[in-house]
C-alpha cells in the first residue's frame, strides 16, 4: 500500500522535527519560530476535505482504481488528522495537568493505546483533529 510509505515518511519527519528542536534547545539556539506540537492545527478547508473524502469513501466501490486512490488518500489524511488530534489532546493536557511528567505519561498512554487499537479510538482522535481545524476548539475553550 503506497500510503504506508507516506505515513512512514510523516512519522520520520515528525521525529526529525522533535529531535532537531531538542538539539537546538540544548545548544541554547532560538527555536521560537518552530511551532510547538501542541499548537499544530489544520486549516479549515483541509479539515472539510477530510470529512468529504471520508463520506465519499463510505459509498465508493473498493475494487476500482478510484476506490484504491480514495483508500490511500483517506488513510494518509486520517493519519495526519490523528497527529493533529494528538496535538489537540496535548494542548488540553497542558491546560489541565500542571506536572510535566504526568502530562507526558498521560499523553504517551493515550497515543500508544489508540495507535495499538487502531480502530475506533484512532478514528475518534482523527475526527477530533479535523473538528478542531473546522471549529477552532482551542479558541472556543479559551474564550468560555
Amino acid at each position: 500500500m503506497p500510503s504506508a510509505m507516506i505515513i512512514f515518511s510523516i512519522v520520520m519527519s515528525v521525529l526529525c522535527f522533535y529531535f532537531f528542536k531538542r538539539i537546538c534547545m540544548l545548544k541554547k539556539e532560538d527555536v521560537s519560530s518552530l511551532t510547538p506540537f501542541s499548537e499544530w492545527r489544520a486549516e479549515k478547508g483541509v479539515s472539510i476535505i477530510f470529512f468529504v473524502l471520508f463520506f465519499i469513501k463510505l459509498f465508493a466501490p473498493e475494487d476500482t482504481m478510484f476506490g484504491a486512490v480514495l483508500l490511500n488518500t483517506s488513510v494518509v489524511m486520517t493519519f495526519v488528522f490523528y497527529l493533529l488530534g494528538l496535538s489537540f489532546i496535548e494542548h488540553l493536557l497542558k491546560r489541565r495537568v500542571e506536572k510535566s511528567f504526568s502530562r507526558k505519561l498521560i499523553f504517551i498512554g493515550i497515543s500508544f493505546a489508540s495507535f495499538l487499537m487502531l480502530g475506533l479510538p484512532f478514528l475518534v482522535i482523527a475526527i477530533i483533529g479535523a473538528t478542531d481545524g473546522i471549529l477552532d476548539l482551542r479558541w472556543r475553550m479559551q474564550n468560555r
